[in-house]
């Protein structure tokens, strides 16, 4: 075998190979449940928000993903977006138990989660997840990185013995893509899952149009490959010094 080439090859290969985007996943932090899922949106989504069910805790949850544009500022008083957006929802499955009532709190439109708070009960049920979000893109006053709404899902923010786990933030350049999960019929351990997001694609190059074909200014005529002279005279007309 010509290892010479064996190792070319492979040199090739790496080259040829796009790096894996960054993602940073913090630990589920509370009680072991008697399960646990990593729930991840699907590819080109971001996590936007929490479904489920709460009361005294957090009973059931469902991570709330959604195709987001980046936004565009105007230059209007209030700096109001002018385009990016959130596309329709994608809701993860069901972790959790059926007590509680029903419950959705989600980011503003155009925005996505980029960090988490979780606090937890002395029997180590989620009480609360408060998520910061941010838009995707654009300028003052709303930069990335910057919070312009949160989502608050779970029952009361303080209580006897209530801990707080402290903030989990994507790092620059990640947002929120979903949550690992502790749960039994109740909800007892969040951990935030943060992606960058996919590079885009190639921009592709138009090809250039042939050049059209060359004429005599005076008569109009194209000009053909091998002939010599080209006339728009009728045959048979007789010009002096011509040889026709």
């Amino acid at each position: 075998m010509n290892h010479r080439f064996v190792a070319m090859a492979a040199f090739l290969s790496l080259l040829g190979s796009s790096p894996p985007a960054s993602a940073t996943t913090f630990p589920a932090v509370g009680g072991s449940g008697d399960a646990a899922a990593v729930d991840t949106c699907p590819a080109g989504m971001y996590l936007i928000g929490l479904k489920g069910r709460t009361g005294a805790w957090i009973d059931q949850v469902q991570i709330v993903c959604a195709p987001v544009t980046p936004a565009v500022y105007g230059t209007g008083f209030n700096q109001n977006p002018v385009s990016g957006g959130t596309g329709p929802k994608w809701f993860g499955p069901t972790r959790g138990g059926a007590g509680g009532g029903p419950a959705e709190s989600d980011c503003k439109f155009g925005a996505v989660v980029t960090g988490a708070e979780i606090r937890l009960t002395p029997g180590k049920q989620v009480v609360l997840a408060y998520l910061p979000c941010s838009f995707l893109g654009g300028s003052f006053p709303q930069v990335p990185g910057g919070n312009v709404s949160t989502v608050e899902f779970g029952g009361p923010s303080q209580g006897p013995g209530y801990v707080n786990l402290g903030a989990n933030n994507c790092p620059a350049g990640e947002f929120a893509t979903g949550f690992q999960i502790h749960y039994g019929k109740d909800v007892n351990a969040m951990g935030l899952i943060c992606a960058a997001p996919p590079p885009p694609p190639p921009a592709t190059v138009a090809a250039a149009p042939p050049p059209a074909p060359a004429v005599f200014k005076q008569t109009g005529a194209l000009k053909i490959p091998g002939k010599v002279f080209d006339s728009a005279f009728e045959a048979g007309i007789d010009i002096p010094g011509g040889d026709y």
